[in-house]
């Protein structure tokens, strides 16, 4: 060292006991008596233990006076700073540490240990459930040495110190935090379950439970409003509850009786504080999903019950809520109070759809369209209405029967009286037995939904006319941001598919004046802003169809500017990834040309050589579905064929046109009669053989004995043929499989020749071929075989003239003889 000063050496700290446990805290289980009576030769060495020793070390106790006096003392003080809050030891070095060590897989100790010189008794009480590490432990040495300097020398620092406490203690508070939330639960269940028992008796254990919905943690305040819920399903009566007047207060009445009344008081104040909690969480971020959830469940399981009212007004505006699953969860049980009009009588469906139609009116349209398309769910009886009639017609037949017997009436007024009274009297029992309302009673209730209904839908209509961007609310910022996110006009599709569903419930009074709306938005008739797109046109040309098929008996209509508008959009029609668009064209084909009865042949010519020329262009369903309204048109109206056989491209049907408009704008001033079905021959053609197939029958219709008829409508042949969601539509026959052609080297040119002439020779032919072929071959086999004996024989004859030869010539070869 350059001090020249050696270090101590450290010795290591002795190891650390557990904190002081009263005699009443130690609890000794069976397990721990009969291990050490097991085990007992082992604990000998605790006899001969230094206690004075342990006791200087571990207190840090001077050792010059007595040990007893000084552990008295110890204790003493140790208690006093306790009790203030500021317990401070004598040594610096003083290690506190609240259980047994823990020993590491690598066989080292490790304690949970505090310097008591710096901290208070609730901060080691608190470091207590942490482990440290050696690391983190000399940290927190260092730490709290500076935090007594800082108080020592007066230094700023002390908030530093004080908010590392406050951490300590939030330490502490989160690890009794979990166990109280399952004392809580606990106490759910016994609070649930003692009420299911016997409501009656354990109403106030509601309100307790009610008390846990305000709990600061979020997961048990859900948890309680759920039990809640569950609870209310299963002891709310099934009627109606009327507390009692004031005079029936003052009236005196049995014993069982109070009791009920005591008992229906109680549990209306207790569901009235449930509501009003539940719509006041709707609105607090955290603990809105189970309030929805608990809301609509009360609003499906008990609809009869008090305070409806209070459940529509919160589950309404939730149905246009940004979260998808409380906008789910409200329209849901929109739904559900729709079609269970049994638990409710219709009462509770009046008051939902007046809701929803006030809630249009006061967001100027400007809503998801989750709030309309609930509406579809609605279900009306047209029995009513005809039994409504019949009830105004008997009415009208008892009046004049009264004002022709008028004079025997006053002499019978009294038995007359008290016979209607009797029979009002019995009819009211009656009612109340069957639990069924009156037939007059949902006559009214239906009318009151209906006028809600279409009161909306007209009010949406006008809206779209409208441009969202001249609207009374548009100058506002909330306006334009729904204007981006929903868009122009949201609510005009549910909005057509209700007119489509109720339109045969529409009164003939406001007939024309929805014709002539629909008329302006088919037309595209819109004050400024963004046009209309091809689906919402289209559609309203297909809901004027329909509204005008079911009131035929009570409308003589021209519908002629709704085919001037089909007859345009069929060129604006854009063929798209999705058979949305197509869908539409094709329920436009068939309700207005398919099924409606037409009596201008020049318009049928006009969408049949329109309807041609479009399919060059779309797609194979919507093409296939095209073509099959052209089939159907034709075999209906015999006239039209002409324009299969029209080869000089005139004739007497067209004589008003010269010659045929292909883009006007009108059908009956296009003049198709006058021109030709050119485009049949390409769609023949077409790479796809449904398409080219059924272009081929069309052409022959005019000169085929027997006609095809159409056995697909146009919507169902987009659905079978279409090919967007991937695949061919019928599915293409794979090719046959090609058999290589081998090659024979050893074959001349001609035998080539003769292979390949083969295959465009009939099968006589081919034998007679393969016969001659293969007899040459033979002949060529036999050949070379005989030549092959021939050129022995020869060297046979030779070698035998070789040796019978002088020998003056044996020299010479044979082969030369």
């Amino acid at each position: 060292m350059a001090s020249g000063k050696r270090k101590r050496k450290s010795h290591p700290a002795a190891p650390l006991l557990p904190a002081d446990v009263g005699d009443d805290d130690i609890e000794i289980s069976d397990e721990d008596v009969s291990f050490v009576a097991k085990n007992f030769q082992y604990a000998g060495f605790l006899s001969s233990l230094d206690t004075h020793s342990i006791t200087k070390q571990i207190l840090g106790i001077n050792s010059n006076k007595k040990m007893a006096d000084n552990l008295e003392l110890y204790y003493e003080k140790r208690a006093k700073f306790a009790s203030k809050g500021k317990e401070v030891l004598d040594t610096d070095s003083a290690i506190v540490s609240d259980v047994l060590p823990v020993k590491s897989l690598s066989g080292e100790l490790q304690y949970r240990k505090f310097n008591t010189s710096s901290a208070t008794e609730k901060e080691v009480a608190s470091l207590g459930h942490k482990k440290l590490s050696k690391l983190e432990l000399r940290k927190e040495r260092k730490k709290a040495k500076k935090e007594t300097q800082a108080l020592s020398k007066g230094d700023t620092q002390v908030n530093k110190s004080s908010s590392h406490l406050l951490a300590l203690e939030q330490l502490e508070q989160d690890l009794s935090e979990e166990k109280r939330i399952e004392e809580i639960k606990a106490q759910m269940a016994e609070l649930g379950t003692a009420v299911l028992a016997d409501p009656e008796n354990n109403l106030d254990s509601l309100t307790e439970l009610q008390g846990l919905c305000s709990y600061r943690d979020s997961h048990v305040s859900s948890m309680a409003m759920l039990s809640l819920l569950a609870i209310y399903r299963d002891i709310v009566p099934g009627y109606r509850i009327r507390l009692p007047t004031e005079k029936e207060l003052e009236m005196k009445v049995s014993k069982e009786v109070k009791q009920l009344r005591d008992f229906e008081s109680k549990l209306l104040k207790c569901y009235q504080r449930y509501i009003q909690f539940l719509v006041k969480s709707t609105k607090s971020g955290s603990l809105s999903k189970a309030a929805t959830r608990c809301i609509t469940g009360l609003l499906e399981a008990i609809p009869h019950f008090n305070f409806r009212d209070s459940l529509l007004s919160a589950t309404v505006p939730m149905m246009n809520s940004a979260d998808s699953d409380c906008r789910k969860l409200s329209c849901n049980a929109i739904q559900s109070l729709f079609l269970n009009e049994g638990k409710h009588g219709g009462s509770a469906t009046v008051e939902a759809v007046e809701m929803i139609a006030e809630l249009v009116k006061t967001e100027n349209c400007m809503l998801r369209p989750d709030v309309i398309e609930v509406l579809l769910s609605l279900a009306f009886d047209e029995d009513l209405n005809r039994h409504s009639e019949q009830a105004q017609e008997g009415g009208q037949d008892r009046r004049v029967e009264k004002l022709q017997k008028k004079h025997v009436e006053k002499r019978k007024k009294a038995k007359h009286e008290l016979a209607a009274q009797l029979r009002e009297e019995v009819v009211t029992d009656f009612r109340e037995a069957s639990a069924m309302p009156d037939a007059a009673e949902l006559h009214k209730l239906q009318t009151q939904t209906l006028t809600a209904v279409f009161e909306t839908y007209f009010r949406i209509l006008k809206a779209s006319i409208n441009s969202p961007d001249s609207s009374l609310g548009s100058s506002s910022a909330s306006f334009r941001a729904k204007l981006v996110e929903y868009g122009p006009r949201p609510m005009l599709g549910p909005c057509l598919n209700g007119l489509a569903k109720f339109s045969h419930l529409v009164s003939v009074e406001f007939m024309g004046d929805l014709l002539s709306l629909l008329k302006r938005l088919a037309g595209g008739e819109i004050k400024g802003g963004t046009p209309l797109s091809f689906r919402d046109r289209l559609h309203c040309c297909v809901v004027a169809f329909k509204i005008v098929r079911n009131n035929l008996e009570a409308l003589n209509i021209d519908l002629r500017d709704f085919f001037v508008a089909l007859y345009n959009l069929i060129l604006c029609h854009k063929t798209s990834r999705d058979d949305s668009d197509g869908l539409v064209l094709a329920e436009g084909l068939q309700v207005m040309l398919w099924e409606t009865r037409q009596h201008d042949m020049q318009r049928v010519a006009a969408f049949i050589k329109r309807l041609a020329a479009k399919s060059l262009h779309l797609g194979p369903g919507e093409a296939i579905s095209a073509l099959v309204t052209i089939q159907h048109l034709l075999q209906r109206y015999k006239r039209c064929q002409i324009l299969l056989e029209n080869e000089d491209g005139g004739s007497a049907a067209g004589h008003l046109c010269d010659m045929q408009e292909e883009e006007g704008a009108d059908p009956d001033l296009s003049g198709a009669l006058s021109s030709v079905l050119w485009e049949l021959s390409l769609l023949s053609r077409h790479y796809h053989p449904a398409v080219s197939r059924l272009a081929t029958q069309i052409s022959s219709i005019a000169t085929s004995n027997e006609a095809v008829k159409a056995t697909l409508n146009p919507t169902e042949a987009i659905l079978l043929y279409s090919s967007n969601n991937g695949g061919f539509n019928p599915s293409v026959q794979l090719p046959k499989k090609k058999v290589k052609r081998r090659f024979y080297p050893a074959y001349s040119v001609k035998e080539v020749d003769v292979h390949e002439s083969i295959r465009e020779c009939s099968e006589m032919e081919a034998r007679q071929m393969f016969r001659s072929h293969f007899q040459v071959l033979r002949d060529i086999k036999e050949n070379e075989a005989l030549r092959k004996q021939l050129n022995k024989i020869i060297y046979t004859l030779n070698l035998f003239k070789a040796k019978k030869m002088p020998k003056h010539r044996k020299n010479r070869s044979p082969m030369l003889l």
